[in-house]
């Protein structure tokens, strides 16, 4: 079927439109993909008027450290020898964690 008039002319402008928004769309995808960088733990950073916040730049960086450095601390206190002197608790780290 054949489309004739102003028939044929209205199909054709909706194809137009249609092919304006979808390449908007992608523009639009690109430039927020722009926006968005990672840093070393791939988390997004957030910028906002072409400077980058700095408090979420650092809050990965500090939760890898917070996370290891719990890490240690439970090590050495499960696997450290406890010596109790002048009401402190100190933990001695073994010396066979250490040995090559």
């Amino acid at each position: 079927m054949k489309l004739t008039g102003q028939y044929q002319e209205i199909k054709k402008d909706n194809i137009k439109k249609s092919k304006r928004t979808i390449s908007r769309n992608q523009k639009d995808n690109i430039k927020k993909s722009k926006s968005a960088e990672s840093d070393y733990n791939e988390s997004a950073n957030i910028i906002e008027n072409g400077r980058m916040i700095l408090g979420l730049q650092m809050t990965s960086k500090v939760f890898t450290l917070f996370v290891l450095w719990n890490l240690v601390n439970f090590i050495y206190f499960f696997f450290g020898m406890k010596v109790r002197e002048n009401n402190y608790l100190y933990v001695l780290f073994p010396s066979f964690f250490l040995e090559v």
